[in-house]
């Protein structure tokens, strides 16, 4: 399908219908597990309360190597519940895909009103798809919608983002804690550091990829993920191509438990795989370095 085409979207039913797709690479079995239990658990109480009319998952598998649909498979069978919350399909990738074309093959098919990206180490609240869906329903013109989150010590993330320049990525990520306090005044610019985490928003220029509660439409006119990115700075590109037709907001009463983040500290695959990313995303968007 071409990037920007649109889909006919079930929009003529009172009580919408939504996807969950996660995207999986050598997954923490330990993570994933956490992350479907709770999706689970929180898509079964949107269901019951009458808040979600139907809710299905897609699990992508990217590898590495065969195997990983067993074991994803024996994960799911623990955890989902399909006679009580809905259908489960697995895409066993022939490659890695990376992660915005992985998403991707849900977003350009999907026919219900809302779509959550899930990162499998992102746990959800029980009652964070009924708050989202709620704020959504309530909010026609937002187009996706970020949560609050809590790292892994139960600390808040500021994951909300201005739009990314060279300088504050290079200072953010590669240089010493010394020489970011000389900077502090200009990396807090950059993450909204002011923005109040407990009052909803609308209106911010970048929301984190790790949970995307996101009105199908708009994905689909913005044409889903731009697949040149394999992975880093798709939600970047993502925010700016669906904010030019939809706002996005921000909802503290929607909480994830994050586990992730940190392409410096994943070793050099990774640095290399985010330098790539910032590339191709300034090359598209503009060399920025304030």
């Amino acid at each position: 399908m071409r990037k920007g085409s649109r889909i006919k979207v079930n929009d003529s039913s009172k009580t919408p219908g939504l996807t969950i797709s996660v995207v999986s690479y050598d997954p923490n079995l330990n993570f994933l597990k956490q992350t479907l239990e709770a999706a689970c658990k929180a898509s079964r109480r949107a269901l019951r309360e009458g808040v979600l009319s139907e809710v299905d998952l897609l699990m992508v598998d990217n590898g590495p190597g065969g195997g990983w649909r067993e074991k994803i498979q024996a994960v799911l069978d623990e955890v989902w519940c399909t006679e009580t919350v809905g259908p489960v399909e697995i895409h066993p990738a022939k490659r890695n895909l990376g992660y915005g074309r992985g998403h991707n093959l849900g977003i350009l098919r999907c026919r219900k009103r809302y779509y959550l990206v899930l990162n499998p180490d992102a746990v959800m609240d029980e009652d964070a798809l009924v708050e989202a869906t709620q704020f959504m329903e309530a909010n026609s013109e937002v187009g996706m919608l970020a949560p609050r989150v809590r790292a892994g010590a139960g600390d808040n993330q500021h994951l909300c983002k201005e739009d990314p320049n060279m300088a504050d990525l290079f200072l953010r990520g590669f240089t010493p804690r010394w020489l970011q306090a000389r900077f502090q005044k200009r990396l807090d610019r950059y993450a909204i550091a002011n923005m109040k985490i407990d009052e909803p928003r609308i209106g911010l220029p970048v929301l984190s990829g790790c949970f995307l509660y996101c009105r199908t439409r708009a994905l689909q006119q913005a044409g889903g993920f731009d697949p040149r990115y394999f992975l880093y700075f798709e939600d970047n590109d993502l925010s700016r191509m669906v904010r030019k037709s939809a706002p996005l907001a921000y909802q503290p009463k929607v909480v994830i438990e994050h586990f992730g983040g940190g392409a410096s500290r994943k070793g050099l695959a990774h640095i290399r795989m985010f330098c790539v990313s910032a590339w191709k995303y300034f090359r598209k968007h503009g060399w920025r370095w304030k």
